[in-house]
């Protein structure tokens, strides 16, 4: 609560001020510290730590919170990943190129919310999952994949209806970026799912890695498509690094290439979820 209402009064600040769109990228980033930070204090204050045998509390200390600064530092360069492009027009295009940007982001934010509600419901089932049980998890990408692209299908073939109805065409080319940006669902379905199949695995280190790369892919990708395709190549920039990263990325990765590869045979082959 302190947390959300600090920050909410510097949001205020920020707009009563007509400050930049990158001091409220600043502000999220405070908020999320500064939850970690007193979540911690909470912590020492009760004692939990030194309830019993110090030494042993210390290091179950230290290895829950190394797991978990990962998992937060993960959280943050996801949040930052999906702000890039936003921050790529402001820099090197038009308001006008960013409101139709922004207009197609918001429709396709509120698409995720389907994708999450399925790996929330999955995990205290993968949880559970036994490591030689893999017929389980196979079954929840099989089915996190599909529900993904049935989204995708219901959202790219009714395009026209869904920005029409919420924005009444006053966006130029808002639906060719909708359109474009959509692609994503196909994919960020199974991450999902995936996702939380690794912090079971206590692999969020290599996940934290994993989104560093695909930072400076993006930033990299954006620059050079910019330039090329203007505000389209932002949207082929966000498609083109969330396909690297969830497709070819772990490939490279020791320690998630087996993971993936399961990931992989239980979408593109039924005999695989015997």
């Amino acid at each position: 609560m302190i947390a959300y209402l600090f920050c909410f009064v510097l949001k205020l600040l920020a707009i009563n001020k007509e400050l930049s769109f990158e001091i409220f990228i600043y502000i999220l980033m405070i908020e999320a510290v500064l939850v970690y930070f007193l979540l911690l204090i909470s912590i020492f204050k009760e004692g939990v730590l030194l309830k019993f045998d110090f030494y042993y509390e210390k290091t179950t200390f230290f290895e829950i919170f190394r797991n978990s600064l990962f998992i937060f530092l993960y959280s943050l360069g996801v949040n930052l990943f999906y702000r890039i492009d936003i921050l790529m027009i402001q820099k090197y295009l038009s308001l006008e190129d960013l409101g139709n940007y922004t207009a197609s982001y918001k429709i396709i934010s509120f698409g995720y919310v389907l994708p999450a509600i399925f790996s929330d419901t999955f995990f205290p089932r993968i949880l559970k999952t036994k490591q030689d049980d893999s017929v389980t998890i196979k079954k929840m990408y099989f089915f996190s994949f599909w529900a993904s692209v049935f989204i995708f299908l219901f959202v790219y073939t009714n395009s026209n209806f869904i920005i029409n109805s919420i924005f009444n065409f006053k966006y130029i080319y808002v639906n060719d970026l909708f359109r474009i940006s959509s692609l994503v669902f196909i994919i960020i379905g199974l991450s999902s799912t995936y996702v939380k199949v690794l912090y079971k695995n206590n692999l969020q280190q290599n996940l934290f890695y994993k989104i560093i790369f695909g930072i400076f892919l993006c930033v990299l990708l954006n620059y050079f498509f910019i330039q090329l395709f203007g505000v389209y190549g932002v949207s082929y920039a966000t498609v083109m690094t969330v396909f690297v990263l969830e497709v070819f990325y772990d490939f490279f990765d020791k320690k998630l290439r087996n993971h993936h590869i399961v990931k992989l045979k239980s979408i593109l082959f039924f005999n695989s979820l015997k």
